[in-house]
């Protein structure tokens, strides 16, 4: 009896055991409810660091139901904590805590996949993010869920310039009506994101500004956001804006990254808007209290390179610091230590500045090989915007030689890195050391721009080196003919003796007030006979051909045309009076000196053949020859004469 009343004492205690543990894992339970539902308040209201602490209670006990879903809370906090702050430990963190989670989890959703596709959008793993993304849409059949996976697609594929997903996924959005939401802010930010990375600025500002006015709490949360606002307003030249905005994002927003390119940023206002003094102050502030960052490297060399300045000049001279006592030897150190990132691109700017300054062989090889081993396409906006500032007065003004070698160097450089205008003018320095490179540029910008003017200047090149045909090929597609393209077009049919094809240009060739039309229409006359009008439109014109004859093929075949038509037709008084205005102009000139002194002696104005027949002495060509022997028979014909 004492046995089975032993057991039944054993049996109840057992039970009301269990009933307590039973009751106090309730309970326990009831509490990390709790405590995980306030985590969750918190979060949603954005204080995180509450949450944190909240969420870690839970941690602590891996068997309760709320343990996976604080892992998860914990991974969306931390990443929410990295974009804000830019700081890559709570990136790190949130994606420790995504994993931890996986692994508990035996099967995950679409929240798991796009967290894990926004977490690396943050972390510039664009491929990556990209493929959570796609994942996370195709686990979703919800209209909300596959939305935003949508935006992430198309977020992440603009940061990576993918044109064709861009395509393929805003084809997508527009089918289902999505991008019409134009007051959700991520997707007006989208939408002014994509103008902003296809350079269509302007276009872009409405949305931006928009998103800005309206939104600024969504731009606070995401700082890479907000400088691509303030970015956009730079670059449309609203500065006075752009340094608000800059100003703005170095005094609300935690992401240091963020905050030091914003403070470059207002340096560079200072220098368009010439406030030199403070924006030496923001460059220097930036190199002294954020040592060892990018931005505080790319400061110190935006310093030397505006070190011509005189304000900056005089805060250099007072400076202490050892990069300014040896700014050359710091510039030469940064470039061959960061030669494939985004510092050694801004150090190559002050580099080729240190190196126009002197005529040395040795070292503009050495910029020529800089040059050589660059990959352009690596160039940003804010690189090639200095690099310009920085070389375009003195590539103008480096000797053609010097030009011709860092251009032949690396082509591809110039035709990034400059625009149309400069190029240009870049094509008409070369010429003077290699012609080849002006008409390489010339027809760089005609497939580029396809624009009239690039043709003219094409053709205009062409016809310089006599390539009379080719010039014809590219003047003819010009669609505006003006008066300088016809004029052009119709010297090329005189080069080529096509004289019958100018007929057709002539009509608006009259209404030209350019000089050379009348030249045109000279040779035209020449070609039709019609010597005495066409005498006096090349005598109205003498000037313009003393100035050109020298240097111009065209000129000297109209004047051979004039000297032939006169001569055959006797009519020697014509040629006289043009020529006595050139011949001492063209002292050393075969062809003037012997057409004049042909002249002078049929019209019987010997008073100084001897001096022009001296000129001719050494000339063999055909009009000389002509020349030398009507002067010796006048000679000898006024020997016999005696």
């Amino acid at each position: 009896m004492l046995k089975y009343k032993f057991l039944l004492i054993v049996v109840i205690t057992g039970i009301f055991f269990n009933l307590a543990y039973s009751v106090e894992k309730k309970s326990e339970n009831l509490n990390l409810k709790k405590l995980y539902n306030q985590a969750f308040r918190e979060y949603k209201i954005k204080d995180y660091y509450s949450a944190i602490d909240d969420l870690y209670k839970i941690i602590k006990y891996p068997k309760s139901p709320y343990y996976a879903p604080s892992l998860f809370l914990l991974s969306k906090i931390y990443i929410s904590i990295g974009r804000k702050t830019g700081i890559k430990t709570y990136l790190t963190a949130g994606l420790y805590f995504l994993n931890l989670y996986l692994g508990k989890k035996k099967k995950v959703g679409w929240d798991y996949y796009y967290t894990k596709g926004n977490l690396y959008e943050v972390l510039g793993f664009y491929e990556r993010a990209m493929f959570f993304y796609k994942t996370s849409l195709f686990m979703t059949k919800d209209k909300n869920k596959y939305y935003k996976s949508l935006i992430g697609i198309l977020r992440t594929a603009i940061w990576y310039k993918k044109l064709d997903i861009i395509t393929q996924y805003a084809i997508k959005l527009s089918a289902k009506k999505l991008l019409q939401n134009i007051q959700d802010p991520e997707v007006r930010f989208l939408k002014g994101l994509l103008l902003f990375q296809n350079g269509k600025y302007n276009e872009a500002y409405k949305y931006l500004y928009k998103t800005y006015k309206e939104f600024e709490s969504y731009l606070i949360d995401n700082p890479e956001f907000y400088f691509v606002v303030a970015e956009n307003m730079y670059r449309i030249g609203k500065l006075d804006f752009a340094k608000q905005l800059f100003r703005r994002i170095v005094s609300i927003t935690q992401n240091q990254e963020i905050i030091r390119k914003s403070m470059l940023r207002l340096g560079d206002i200072d220098i368009i808007q010439k406030d030199y003094p403070t924006a030496f102050n923001h460059y220097y502030y930036l190199a002294n209290n954020y040592k060892k960052t990018k931005e505080a490297t790319i400061a110190k060399l935006k310093i030397i390179g505006y070190r011509n300045i005189p304000e900056f000049n005089k805060r250099i001279l007072r400076a202490k610091d050892e990069w300014l006592k040896e700014p050359f030897r710091f510039v030469y150190f940064i470039l061959i230590t960061n030669r494939n990132n985004s510092v050694g691109r801004y150090a190559l700017a002050d580099f080729g500045n240190f190196i126009f300054k002197y005529n040395s062989k040795l070292l503009y090889d050495k910029l020529s090989w800089e040059l050589s081993v660059l990959e352009i396409a690596r160039f940003n906006y804010q690189e090639r915007e200095y690099i310009r500032k920085l070389w375009k007065k003195d590539l103008l003004n480096i000797e053609p030689k010097w030009l011709c070698l860092v251009f032949s160097s690396n082509k591809r450089f110039f035709y990034e890195i400059f625009n149309k205008e400069f190029l240009i003018k870049i094509s008409q320095r070369v010429s003077s050391c290699n012609n080849k490179y002006k008409i390489e540029i010339l027809k760089f910008l005609v497939d580029k721009y396809k624009d009239d003017k690039s043709k003219f200047l094409l053709g205009k090149a062409y016809f310089e080196i006599g390539e009379y045909k080719k010039s014809l090929n590219i003047l003819n597609k010009i669609i505006k003919k003006d008066c300088k393209t016809n004029i052009l077009i119709s010297k090329n049919y005189i080069m080529l003796d096509k004289l019958e094809t100018v007929k057709k240009h002539l009509p608006k060739i009259r209404k030209c007030k350019e000089k050379e039309s009348s030249i045109i229409l000279a040779s035209y006359k020449l070609y039709k006979d019609d010597i005495n009008n066409a005498y006096k439109l090349f005598y109205r014109n003498l000037d313009l051909i003393k100035e050109k004859y020298k240097n111009s093929s065209f000129y000297k075949k109209v004047l051979d045309m004039f000297a032939n038509k006169t001569i055959n037709f006797g009519n020697y008084n014509l040629l006289y009076q043009v020529l006595s205005k050139l011949s001492e102009t063209y002292k050393q000139d075969c062809n003037i000196n012997s057409w004049y002194l042909i002249t002078k002696i049929r019209i019987n104005k010997i008073n100084n053949i001897d001096e022009i027949y001296k000129r001719i002495s050494s000339c063999n060509n055909k009009w000389a020859n002509i020349a030398k022997n009507i002067y010796q028979d006048f000679r000898l014909f006024q020997e016999v004469k005696k």
